[in-house]
Formats: structure tokens, sequence, C-alpha cells
């Protein structure tokens, strides 16, 4: 089994574990909301210094976390690189050609892939501090009061997402290792490099939804299940309130 551990449940016994799926769900919401609003370097900042805290305070392996989204790295640049070339202002020539970069463009690209940084250490502080259950049963919980709306089917949509990404990213993992044990990396064509992982994956990914499905209708699944009981306590409001409170500093502020 790969080594990978990111949007993995880990199980502590923390005041993040502990609190109430709704109240963390809000919260990464508003957030993921404010970390988008934020465009300076300051906001950040404190977002980043929040997020770092949160990790410390679920007691997850920092280092670990942040050495596993090195998978993201390179569509994170891809994005930094379009930014750099599409957004207009002064030019850089760092290099032949290098005029088609601008200095309003590489800062663009650069706080946007520090955006999807945050957003995806807040999904893997979520997913490894509550249950699928928990998640799905927090899911339905948010949107029963809202009319005409499946809450059932959606929550049983999300988390069927957040098992599957686990169970992806693990196989990406094997599948490249295997690849490597095989040399294919020394292949001259990286077309073919790139299909030697793509089409086990891909049919990887189909088959697990295939069993999954076959695995539901085996058991008449309806999407009603007994839901637990929520409650909201002291400390989950307090901290939706410094959740809050920290976003409108960031976006009025700063």
């Amino acid at each position: 089994m790969a080594d990978l551990n990111i949007f993995h449940y880990w199980p502590q016994e923390t005041f993040l574990h502990r609190m109430d799926p709704r109240i963390k769900l809000v919260c990464l919401l508003i957030l993921s909301i404010t970390g988008g609003l934020a465009d300076t370097a300051p906001a950040l900042t404190i977002l980043t210094m929040m997020v770092i805290a949160l990790l410390y305070v679920a007691k997850l392996p920092v280092t670990k976390i942040m050495a596993e989204i090195r998978i993201f790295l390179l569509f994170i640049l891809c994005i930094m690189l379009i930014h750099a070339l599409r957004v207009p202002g002064e030019p850089l020539p760092l290099w032949a050609g290098g005029r088609f970069f601008t200095r309003e463009g590489m800062f663009s690209g650069l706080f946007y892939g520090w955006r999807i940084i945050l957003l995806l250490l807040l999904s893997a502080i979520l997913t490894a501090t509550t249950t699928l259950s928990a998640l799905r049963e927090g899911i339905q919980s948010i949107l029963r009061p809202v009319p005409f709306v499946p809450e059932e089917k959606i929550a049983t949509m999300f988390s069927l997402v957040l098992s599957f990404i686990p169970l992806l990213l693990d196989r990406a993992v094997e599948i490249a290792e295997a690849q490597k044990a095989r040399c294919v990396q020394k292949r001259k064509n990286p077309v073919k490099r790139l299909s030697c992982l793509v089409y086990p994956f891909l049919s990887q990914a189909f088959l697990y939804a295939e069993e999954v499905v076959t695995a539901m209708e085996a058991r008449c699944y309806t999407g009603r299940r007994t839901v637990s009981g929520f409650y909201l306590t002291t400390s989950g409001l307090l901290c939706l309130a410094l959740t809050i409170l920290i976003s409108l500093v960031i976006c009025i502020v700063l």
C-alpha cells in the first residue's frame, strides 16, 4: 500500500475531532471564500498562520502533509504560468522570450497558487478530523431546511467523492511506483510514459465506481439512514464566531 495520508481520516483525541461537523463545514466554507477574496500578502499570511495552527491543534503530521501536497505542484505551477502570461502589466525580460511574462501576472499567479495550497490544507484538516459518516450527516443536516433540495442525494454524493479521493490518490502512487519498478520512466517518448500511468489509473477508477454502484444496488441503498443527533456547544459557537471575525478583518481591513 502506498504511504499517502492526505485526505484520510486521522483518529486523534483533539478539540477539532470532537467539534460538530456542521461547524467545521461552515468554517471551511467561510475560510475558502475569505481565501478567494484575499488579494494581499498580509491577508494570505494571516490565513496561512491560522491553517498551520489548526494543523497543530489537530495533531496532524504537518511535515508529511506538506510533502504530500507536492503531487499538486505541477497543476499549481501551470496555473501560475497561465496567469503570468495572460495578465497584462509591466513586462519582465528575465530570459529570451521573457517579455511575455508580466510582473502583475507573476504576483497574480503566486497568490492564486497560494490560495489553492491553503484550500488543500483546509480540506485535509476537515477530512482528517471528521469521519465520512459524520460529514455526510453534517451536510444532510445543513441542507435539510433548504426547500426543494434533495439533501440525502447530495450528502451521499459528497461522501462518495470524499471516500474516492484518498483511494484514487493511493492507487495513483501505487501505479507510479509499479511503473518505476519496470523502468517505464526511461522511455524517451513522454506520451508513452504518460499513457502507461493514465490508462491503468482510469481503468481502476471506473472499476472502483462500478463496484460501488453494484454494491449499493445489491443492498437496495436509498440514502435514508438513521441520522445522529448533533448538539451545538459553546466552544463550537466560539470557534465559528472567531472564524467569522478573522474573515471580516481580512476582507475589510487587509
